[in-house]
Formats: structure tokens, sequence, C-alpha cells
């Protein structure tokens, strides 16, 4: 939508613009939608910045008929100072957290969590579960 709106401004007619619409290809891992009959959607985004987090929980709670699960952790080796504003932003726009390691590299996968958890001001309300496809199941079939 965005690299449509970026040619029109740069003044591409719309009517050529809407003939090649149909053959944009997503940004695997952004915004990338899932469905399945009788499951909740799942989107994946790869949000690693306290922004994207915001941004992301943000466009999803507007299509969001139900309870908006936020399952995410941060990278080892990678700034430790943005960990506990991402807890906070995931405690403040969703309604279930579920923190989870995300390529731990030479950390601890608790160390991480813990300091994810240190910036909500209720980290008994979220679930924690280290490893990623496990953290990812329990929210898929628990929402």
């Amino acid at each position: 939508m965005l690299a449509l709106a970026t040619l029109l401004a740069l003044g591409y007619p719309l009517a050529d613009l809407l003939k090649t619409a149909a053959r944009l290809q997503p940004v695997c891992g952004r915004m990338e939608v899932f469905t399945a009959p009788g499951k909740p959607t799942v989107v994946v985004d790869y949000a690693h910045t306290p922004d994207a987090l915001e941004k992301s929980l943000q466009a999803a709670r507007l299509h969001c008929a139900g309870k908006l699960w936020c399952v995410f952790g941060c990278g080892g080796d990678r700034d430790k100072g943005k960990r506990p504003l991402m807890g906070a932003i995931a405690e403040e726009f969703a309604d279930v957290a579920v923190v989870t390691d995300d390529n731990p590299r030479t950390e601890e996968p608790r160390a991480i969590i813990n300091d994810i958890l240190a910036g909500m001001l209720d980290a008994g309300h979220a679930k924690v579960m280290e490893g990623r496809a496990e953290a990812v199941t329990c929210a898929r079939y628990a929402g």
C-alpha cells in the first residue's frame, strides 16, 4: 500500500498502478496474516523496536474483534535498554502478553525475559514461555 501511495505521489497514473497492484508481494514477516477456519487469526510482524511493536499492536487492534494476544521476545546480545520498554508497550496495547525468548545468542533466555518483565506494571499478568514455538502454540490454542 505504501509503495502504491509513494508512486501515486510521484505522479504515476492511478490506472497504471491499479493494473500492477495485484502482482505486489507482501514482505515476509511484516504484518503477515495467517488464517485458518475455526482458528484465531495470527499476524506475524518483525517488530524489534519499541516504536515498531507499538505501531504493530495499534494496527492489529483496529482489526481485532476479540482479545489481542501479543507473543514477543527480544534478541540476545542486543540493546538491553529497549526490553523493558517493549514489555510496557505489550502490556499497554495487548490484552494478553506472552513473553518468550527470541534468539538469545550468548545470553540466558530467562535473563532476557526478566528484563522485559521489568518494564511491566503487573508482570504477573504476562504469560512467560521459554521457546518461541511453544509460546505461539499457547496463544493459538488458548486465545
